[in-house]
């Protein structure tokens, strides 16, 4: 697939269920190697497709690849996600849904909604816990436990972005 057919079809998934009426939704797939943010309507579907070439596994092999990573990965790897995002300037939405396995694992560690405070409450804990530990007590693979700090790093860059565009 390409980025934007993998964008569209995370859109599609993740709007099956809601109401046409739902406003502007952004739908951000946060994958191993890449991420996709699609903005659009349920009735009309995506609009606007964006991917950017930084995933979940590319991030922590660049530089997160250690049992806890301290402040300066942590921030190297904010910068990275930035600079990577630039070409990122969604329009405004009415809501935003994150799909994907680093969404599931960081709501699995901060609950259901993943707002600035639950993701960076992620980016916390697992940044100062080894991934072994995380996956025992979450119950996600140790694969995925060893990537789940940089894929919430990148959705709550993500975020951060959408809620300068978002009303209210």
């Amino acid at each position: 697939l390409t980025a934007e057919e993998e964008g569209r079809f995370a859109f599609v998934g993740a709007t099956e269920r809601l109401e046409p009426d739902g406003g502007i939704v952004a739908v951000c797939d946060v994958g191993g190697g890449s991420t996709e943010l699609v903005v659009g309507t349920v009735l009309l579907g995506p609009a606007w497709v964006r991917s950017a070439d930084i995933g979940s596994l590319r991030l922590t092999r660049v530089c997160l690849n250690a049992d806890r990573a301290g402040t300066k990965a942590v921030d190297r790897a904010r910068q990275i996600v930035a600079r990577e995002l630039e070409e990122f300037d969604a329009p405004q939405v009415d809501v935003a849904l994150a799909v994907g396995g680093s969404a599931r694992a960081a709501a699995k560690i901060a609950g259901r909604r993943l707002g600035r405070e639950e993701l960076e409450d992620v980016i916390t804990m697992s940044s100062r816990t080894p991934p072994a530990k995380l996956a025992r007590a979450f119950g996600f693979d140790a694969a995925r436990a060893e990537t789940v700090l940089a894929g919430a790093i990148i959705l709550s860059a993500v975020l951060f972005a959408l809620m300068h565009r978002m009303p209210g």
